[in-house]
């Protein structure tokens, strides 16, 4: 499984929606049953719906395209866990208020997808240096008792350098 396509794919998915927030909130209000209520704007209730399901879908999507690229499997982490949080409210909220219908059902499984497929190609990526504190170091031995390990990496000093700033 190739980790990098799959998040790249998601990434853009994800983007898409966010685009299409931005760009035809009113559309999007329609799919999601949401009307402006009387006490509010239009102006006002797409506004909302440009923010939540226009901007902020499509920073994550380009923080998962990000991360494909770079290989972040951190950041994969993120968007997988984001998109299962929002498969459990919606789950959370069916359970508690009855069946959302066969689009909010749909929307739990392409957030439960979303999520898994992420997930998945964060576990692809194998990268053991982004997770020191999972990381394991070899024990080598020489003839059944443990050697010294090696010294730490070295670490760039923090100030007193004389170099720009961020220069590699």
């Amino acid at each position: 499984m190739n980790g990098r396509l799959i998040a790249g794919v998601v990434g853009l998915i994800v983007l898409a929606f966010g685009l299409s927030g931005l760009l035809y909130p009113e559309r999007v209000m329609e799919f999601a049953g949401f009307a402006v209520a009387p006490t509010a704007s239009a102006a006002q209730a797409t506004a909302e719906a440009r923010a939540v399901y226009g901007g902020l879908f499509v920073v994550l999507g380009a923080w998962v395209v990000y991360a494909a690229l770079r290989q972040s499997r951190q950041l994969l982490v993120l968007g997988g866990t984001l998109f299962l949080g929002a498969a459990s409210g919606r789950l959370g909220g069916a359970y508690v208020a009855g069946s959302p219908g066969i689009w909010g059902w749909i929307g739990a499984i392409v957030e439960i997808a979303l999520g898994v497929a992420l997930l998945a190609a964060a576990w692809s990526l194998g990268r053991d240096e982004e997770w020191p504190a999972l990381a394991v170091p070899a024990q080598p031995s020489e003839g059944g008792r443990p050697i010294a390990a090696a010294p730490p990496r070295d670490v760039p000093p923090s100030s007193g350098t004389t170099g720009a700033p961020f220069s590699p």
